[in-house]
């Protein structure tokens, strides 16, 4: 009679945290950065063979509704369907923080015309534009004008060739703009 037994090291091995996690948030609330979670790793135990099939844990599916305001809360984690495996620790705790969005009209902004040939007499039909900033209240106040570039490409109407484009808007900062005043813009007729 004989028997044959698999003999398999146990490992340790982190690997990182996912929060399977869907925010509605109240109305004129916004994220204040990512939900954070702690701890970001966790510690897989077991037989080699399974842990080294593991690269990601997750929570299960976690669903906040209506959001007005910071929350925390923990969440298990889910152990992986593998013989052996334990997982250290097994929950988590998840905070977010959420804040007001706040808008802003940002005017006067100065528009550029770029990439225009060496000796072309091209200028736009406007100097200046306004739009609207909108975002987390903090990061809206840190937006300052020379923040925000305003430009369109000379090549837009040589090469595609449009009588008016919107020009391009790039902003540093986290927050998101609308309502270009105005929205399109032509070469000046010489």
């Amino acid at each position: 009679l004989e028997i044959a037994v698999e003999f398999d090291a146990i490992v340790k091995k982190e690997v990182p945290v996912v929060a399977d996690l869907s925010v509605q948030l109240a109305d004129n609330q916004t994220l204040d950065g990512e939900p954070v979670l702690l701890p970001a790793t966790a510690t897989v135990v077991g037989p080699r063979v399974n842990v080294a099939r593991i690269d990601t844990l997750y929570t299960p599916p976690i669903r906040v509704e209506r959001l007005g305001g910071d929350t925390a809360f923990y969440a298990f984690l889910l152990r992986p369907d593998l013989f052996g495996v334990e997982v250290e620790p097994n929950k988590i705790r998840l905070s977010i923080a959420v804040e007001p969005i706040k808008k802003r009209i940002v005017d006067s902004l100065p528009i550029r015309l770029i990439d225009v040939p060496e000796g072309v007499p091209a200028e736009l039909n406007t100097s200046v534009v306004s739009l609207v900033i909108a975002g987390p209240a903090k990061d809206v106040d840190l937006v300052k004008k020379e923040y925000i570039n305003v430009f369109v490409r000379y090549s837009r109407f040589s090469q595609e060739p449009l009588e008016e484009v919107e020009p391009t808007v790039s902003i540093l900062g986290n927050v998101q703009w609308s309502n270009l005043q105005p929205s399109m813009v032509r070469l000046k007729k010489r």
